[in-house]
């Protein structure tokens, strides 16, 4: 007779016979024990060892895709997996920025801060070993604005082409869309381009606003001012007669004088016998003192320098004599004289 005892883990497992087939879940190494028995009752014993290996791998796990943004935190999850002894240990690993990354633990987190797809390889292993494999996909969008860069001001003359350059902004995946805001000629208007030229129709000041974009949709602006100078100049214009009388108020009228943007400054200026006049004003009054032909200049200037002057000549006429301005003695004598000899005619004839 022949049996064999095992006792795995304290299972106590017996079996009669030569041949004991058995399947053990506990890992370990385990005495197996043979005692044999004659028809006389005599006993022997052997025994050999068992070692029960693990040999299956784990089941990975490494979570559902991920989609995120740049710089956001990642919560990477491989609890899922599952081995039939448990897992004892999980590496990550996928490479970034230029370095192989590696994590540890069933839940790791990582900032990501390049635009791209990552396949992210998570291997999970047992106590003797064994282990499993299993990817996840990142992917990080991009959520980095472009960064415009302009010049602050431009300054260009009237009628001259101002050029538009945002050639030097960026952007850490690529600028796709740039475009200029601008109000001229009471109308909102729109450029496009990296670089671009446009011509105001009117000097002043005005600001543009660049808006740049990249394919994800982030967007920044910058204003830049532009500063048209005015180099159109005034037109100088009198309108008075021709003629004026000494001691009688003239008026200097050079109220037809125009600008494209406004006339600040005006005088007029001649000779006269208190040596050279200067008045200021588009409209002024003077009056003449002797009678003679004076050269009168108007002169207009805009607030950005640029003037225009208009001359006329003014003939200054003396007063008619009046009456009024003679001594009537001479008058009196000639009319005492016609009585005298009025009178003496009526006596000679009254005594004929």
């Amino acid at each position: 007779n022949m049996s064999w005892i095992v006792d795995p883990d304290g299972m106590g497992l017996v079996h009669e016979g030569p041949i004991f087939t058995l399947s053990l879940s506990v890992l370990g190494e385990f005495r197996a024990i043979l005692t044999v028995f004659d028809a006389e009752g005599n006993q022997d014993d052997d025994w050999i060892y068992l070692r029960i290996f693990d040999e299956t791998q784990p089941i990975v796990d490494a979570g559902a895709d991920i989609v995120t943004g740049q710089n956001e935190l990642v919560h990477f999850n491989g609890r899922g997996s599952t081995d039939d002894h448990g897992i004892s240990d999980w590496n990550w690993s996928f490479g970034h920025g230029g370095e192989v990354i590696f994590l540890r633990g069933p839940e790791p987190t990582f900032s990501f801060e390049t635009v791209g797809t990552y396949i992210v390889t998570l291997k999970a292993s047992d106590a003797s070993g064994n282990r499993g494999v299993d990817d996840v996909t990142v992917t990080v969008m991009d959520t980095t604005p472009p960064v415009p860069v302009v010049v602050n001001a431009i300054l260009v003359d009237m009628g001259e082409f101002v050029t538009l350059d945002a050639s030097h902004s960026h952007d850490n995946v690529g600028i796709a869309i740039y475009e200029w805001t601008l109000f001229d000629d009471d109308h909102w208007k729109w450029l496009h381009g990296a670089q671009t030229l446009y011509m105001f129709s009117e000097s002043g000041s005005y600001m543009i606003n660049l808006n740049v974009s990249d394919e994800a949709g982030n967007w920044a602006t910058r204003d830049l001012k532009v500063i048209v100078r005015d180099t159109q100049a005034p037109t100088a214009m009198i309108f008075i007669e021709g003629t004026a009388d000494v001691g009688v108020p003239f008026s200097l009228n050079g109220t037809g004088s125009r600008d494209n943007v406004g006339i600040i400054f005006s005088h007029w200026t001649f000779e006269h016998r208190d040596g050279p006049m200067n008045i200021s004003g588009l409209a002024a009054v003077f009056t003449f003192e002797e009678p003679g032909e004076y050269e009168v200049t108007l002169t207009v200037r805009d607030a950005s320098g640029n003037q225009d002057t208009d001359t006329m000549t003014i003939t200054v006429l003396s007063p008619e004599p009046t009456v009024e301005g003679h001594s009537p003695w001479p008058w009196v004598l000639l009319f005492a004289m016609f009585i005298v000899v009025l009178t003496g005619a009526w006596y000679l004839r009254g005594n004929e």
